[in-house]
């Protein structure tokens, strides 16, 4: 059997962009299952600057190679070096990536255009929310979106190591 609690917020003003947070909390009163983490990360309205190397015509005149780009995305995604990577860039704009490493896995979707730039973030790895090099405030530091959210999904013996600090 299973009880559980819900709480909900909603952010801004009637009638203009608002936010929803919602959050459940489920107690089992069977056994613990093991931790399972997920972040999810979509930025919207980014910064053009940061979205250059997405774009064929820059890539061409920086003389810039996908393996370049990739160790860019890497590096400000926090994606470890032992991941296994396939990524693809898209002509004119756009990339997409996909990695494992044993059983975790990163997905990455980014639409450069000015018009509508947009980035989506996946991943089951477990990253330190909290620590000095927070894969969140990474990503908004590199990409500078005007929005963005973020989910953290977690069931387990962890849930309550994410919780936030106060």
């Amino acid at each position: 059997g299973q009880t559980g609690a819900d709480a909900g917020v909603t952010f801004g003003v009637d009638g203009e962009s608002q936010w929803h947070c919602c959050t459940r909390q489920v107690m089992h009163t069977a056994p613990s299952f093991p931790c399972h983490q997920t972040l999810e990360l979509v930025m919207f309205d980014l910064e053009p600057q940061s979205l250059d190397v997405f774009h064929a015509h820059y890539r061409a005149g920086h003389q810039l190679e996908k393996a370049q780009v990739d160790a860019y995305v890497n590096e400000h995604c926090s994606i470890p070096g032992d991941a296994c990577v396939d990524s693809f860039l898209f002509d004119p704009c756009g990339y997409s990536l996909n990695a494992i490493m044993a059983n975790k896995y990163w997905s990455i979707h980014i639409t450069p255009e000015v018009s509508s730039s947009f980035i989506s973030f996946e991943t089951n790895f477990e990253y330190d929310i909290h620590g000095d090099d927070n894969v969140i405030e990474r990503m908004l530091r590199t990409f500078k979106p005007k929005r963005f959210g973020f989910a953290i999904n977690a069931y387990g013996k962890c849930c309550n190591g994410v919780r936030s600090k106060k």
